[in-house]
């Protein structure tokens, strides 16, 4: 009783807190206005993007905690002065492949073009996955006679509930950005807000996922932050790997581009030991398990994968990771550039 009180309580704060801000503009934390409303932009075909043509423009998060300065060119990517007509490596992805709070040249992709002398362009966009995945490879990467190796990053978090090309066209609205937008109507907040207050009961049913645990080297380690904990229950992997499937014949009808996917492991996953003694539970198996099928079929269709999983967990003494947040740290990146570098010398 006291539980449900809580949560109808906490409904009804939150309510009247976003009625507020849906009607009136009441000031939101300034971290995420800047980010909503600056640095991310609507796009009909993507759902959102990054704003393009930006210099040394700082985002901070957690109040603070974290920070970094990024700079896009005129397609909203991190390839400031760099030509995609000429160009022969390219990363797709999300929050990794953009590579949050770590300046370019010492992300994975900076350390590789260093190494290789070679420009190589990302296309990874935090909170992207497999639907945005397969628009950026058709509409970013060039089709011309430049051979080129598209890397393909798959992390946990896009082990879930497949979103549709027609789902994006209302994506901005429905993950409730417009409420940042000063100059959006009343009856367009409103409607978000209505939406999130349904996020926030969901969100408070499910909120044991987000318990928080500290392991011995000092990050923290969260239930569930990776694969959504239904992927293999409700058997979200069918459209996935539809979609996955999808892209692979994209690339297939492409004489221009070779296809090499990397299957990125959470934080949670890399410190398995440290999760499974603080948390318990089969949790990561939705990863493990879903990135053991994305393998095979990859391998069916003579895709080159490195799942990337056993060398972050041979490494799992070091921090690879922010201490508050899910990103590779400097440290992760570096890692992830000699092992794919590896790769390529392996390759040739």
């Amino acid at each position: 009783m006291k539980a449900t009180a809580a949560v109808l309580i906490g409904l009804a704060t939150f309510s009247v807190c976003e009625l507020a801000v849906a009607l009136f503009g009441i000031a939101l934390p300034q971290e995420q206005v800047r980010l909503f409303s600056e640095f991310y932009i609507r796009d009909s075909e993507l759902g959102f993007k990054l704003a393009p043509n930006l210099s040394n423009y700082e985002v901070t998060w957690l109040n603070g905690k974290l920070r970094q300065r990024y700079s896009t060119d005129h397609l909203g990517f991190r390839n400031v002065d760099r030509d995609y007509s000429t160009a022969r490596y390219f990363v797709i992805g999300d929050s990794f492949a953009f590579g949050d709070w770590v300046e370019r040249e010492k992300t994975f992709y900076g350390l590789l073009e260093n190494y290789t002398g070679c420009p190589v362009m990302t296309l990874g966009v935090s909170g992207y996955e497999l639907v945005q995945y397969l628009v950026l490879l058709e509409k970013y990467v060039p089709e011309n006679d430049v051979e080129k190796k598209v890397m393909l990053f798959i992390f946990a978090n896009d082990l879930d509930q497949a979103k549709s090309k027609a789902d994006m066209r209302h994506y901005y609205e429905e993950a409730g950005f417009p409420l940042y937008d000063d100059h959006a109507p009343w009856s367009t907040r409103l409607s978000i807000y209505r939406t999130l207050t349904f996020k926030l009961y969901v969100g408070l049913r499910e909120s044991r996922q987000y318990a928080i645990r500290e392991a011995d080297n000092g990050v923290l380690l969260f239930r569930h932050r990776g694969a959504n904990p239904n992927y293999l229950r409700n058997q979200y992997y069918v459209g996935i790997e539809k979609q996955l499937s999808e892209l692979l014949g994209d690339v297939e009808s492409r004489a221009d581009v070779e296809l090499v996917v990397f299957l990125v492991p959470s934080k949670e996953s890399t410190y398995k030991a440290q999760y499974r003694r603080l948390v318990g539970g089969s949790y990561l198996s939705n990863e493990e398990q879903g990135y053991e099928r994305i393998e095979q079929l990859l391998r069916r269709r003579n895709v080159q994968v490195h799942n990337m999983t056993s060398l972050f967990r041979a490494e799992s003494k070091r921090i690879l990771y922010f201490r508050e947040d899910p990103h590779w740290n400097a440290g992760g990146h570096a890692l992830m550039a000699e092992a794919l570098y590896a790769s390529m010398a392996e390759a040739n």
